[in-house]
């Protein structure tokens, strides 16, 4: 193997995570080259001071300072803003939205039914119904209208 080939890999030489025969190739060649052992023995000694120091314990409101970090960030942007923004409306109007939309089917019920009470049409209060008699000008307002309508 090439040095070069040998130092890409000597991070994971030290982790174990090379094949067997990887291993075979780069501890032979470590044996045999002078520019690649002491830069193996450094990398080994940095891993030997960095594992002696053992491992700390996070402090427990870790994740809360993570969070709020990563919150006040968010807050920063100009997206960040409007979205806010946007929340506080969307939480505004879902409070309102049932009570709007019942009051409003209400109003139009209670209107409708009492102008369909007071306004009722003339023919509709009599008992027999009047021979009904369509005029020229009544069949061209209609099929005016009719044409208007298949068009649209």
């Amino acid at each position: 193997m090439k040095c070069t080939e040998v130092r890409a890999l000597f991070s994971s030489y030290l982790d174990g995570a090379v094949t067997g025969v990887e291993m075979h190739e780069i501890s032979g060649h470590l044996r045999e080259c002078v520019t690649c052992q002491p830069e193996y023995d450094l990398l080994e000694n940095t891993r030997a001071l960095v594992s002696s120091l053992g491992r700390r314990t996070p402090p427990p409101d870790l994740a809360l300072r993570i969070r709020v970090a990563l919150s006040n960030e968010r807050s920063r942007s100009a997206l960040g803003v409007l979205q806010r923004y946007s929340i506080r409306m969307e939480n505004a109007f879902r409070g309102m939205m049932l009570p709007a939309t019942a009051g409003v089917l209400s109003a139009v019920m209670f209107f409708s039914t009492l102008i369909g009470y007071w306004f009722r049409p003339r023919y509709a209060r009599m008992t027999t119904f009047p021979a009904l008699s369509i005029r020229r000008r009544d069949w061209r307002c209609l099929n005016t209208l009719i044409w208007i309508l298949r068009w649209w």
